[in-house]
């Protein structure tokens, strides 16, 4: 037998029931951003508990207050020089414009989806109606609670502002919910050099980060996007070798379950013991009789104690003084009662039942 024919790891049984987009999602392979040809195309919007449709690739959630820049910065990242105009983030004209959680596919050359952006409605000063905001914020909330693509969200906030209540609330919900987090300070283009320190620390004190966040990043000039792409990568490596541990986790334990069944199922067929606390043992046989010292003797009305009594004691048919004779199987089946019942006694007169 070959090594890799005796390899004794869990084997997988369930993998061939598992949806498509999970078998995908199981084969993902990190790429180069930089030698692979990228475009973006709007995959579609949801709202209220909806999920968008499955790609089976690993996701990125943009969040952030309205006009923060996050369509600018998924155009960007996205090299989207191949997608159309109509494929490309959609930059809002008016503060809360985004009312959906929006979908889109980063596809390579060939038309392959690679990786998957998510632009999640703004939040803060949304020109929306109460209505229009709970079914965002459902929509928000729903996917970002449930989406098992999801590797990691990023948490925009301008470089200009100090942090809001709103970022803070955004970003202690997703601690919560276990979404691994990035800051990025946008516009960083549009403040000095003397003043970009300065800033950054206001954010950084503002929510509580750790030493060197945020990072900074521009749509314009580029800054930062190399930086922010491994990160991206790096959350997405450790988001599927998470998700491949759990699965193979999951896959042992039912492969377990199968084999404990299995076992169950074949010792029920095989007569397995029983125990009622007295160390009695049980069968599906009759060998219980004749371990009892009864010897048969050749007949059903002849039976001897095995020490030797000899005693023999003929019972009478329940149909005594009838004529007809009865069925040949009604016939056997009441010689076997009366064998039983004679056994039977023959144990009771030992004192052994």
């Amino acid at each position: 037998m070959d090594e890799e024919d005796a390899d004794d790891s869990p084997r997988i049984l369930s993998k061939d029931f598992l949806s498509e987009p999970d078998k995908r999602l199981l084969n993902w392979k990190r790429f180069n951003p930089e030698r692979v040809p990228t475009g973006m195309r709007f995959v579609g919007a949801s709202l209220n508990r909806q999920l968008p449709v499955r790609l089976g690739v690993p996701e990125v959630a943009f969040l952030g207050r309205s006009n923060v820049g996050k369509s600018s910065l998924l155009n960007k990242l996205s090299a989207s020089a191949r997608s159309s105009a109509t494929d490309q983030a959609r930059v809002g004209k008016t503060p809360g414009a985004t009312a959906s959680v929006n979908l889109y596919a980063l596809e390579n050359a060939k038309g392959k989806h690679i990786l998957g952006w998510v632009d999640l409605p703004g939040f803060g000063y949304a020109k929306l109606s109460k209505d229009t905001k709970e079914s965002v914020q459902q929509a928000a909330e729903t996917y970002l609670g449930k989406r098992k693509e999801l590797m990691l969200g990023i948490l925009l906030v301008d470089i200009r502002r100090e942090p809001s209540n709103d970022d803070r609330a955004v970003l202690a919900a997703l601690f919560d919910m276990g979404v691994p987090i990035v800051v990025v300070a946008t516009k960083v283009d549009k403040v000095s050099n003397t003043g970009r320190e300065q800033a950054l620390e206001t954010i950084r004190v503002g929510l509580g980060l750790p030493e060197g966040q945020p990072l900074c990043v521009s749509s314009t000039t580029g800054e930062g996007t190399r930086d922010l792409w491994k990160i991206i990568l790096e959350a997405c490596e450790v988001g599927i070798g998470q998700f491949k541990r759990k699965y193979d986790k999951d896959a042992a334990m039912e492969q377990e379950q199968e084999e404990q069944e299995m076992a169950t199922m074949d010792g029920e067929q095989e007569g397995e013991v029983f125990s009622d606390g007295e160390d009695l043992v049980y069968s599906q046989g009759f060998d219980w009789v004749h371990a009892s010292g009864v010897v048969y003797e050749g007949d059903d009305d002849n039976y001897r104690d095995a020490e030797g009594d000899g005693e023999e004691e003929d019972w009478q048919s329940d149909k005594d003084g009838e004529d007809d004779e009865e069925p040949p199987m009604v016939e056997a089946q009441r010689e076997t009662l009366k064998s039983l019942k004679r056994k039977v006694r023959d144990m009771q007169r030992r004192g052994e039942i």
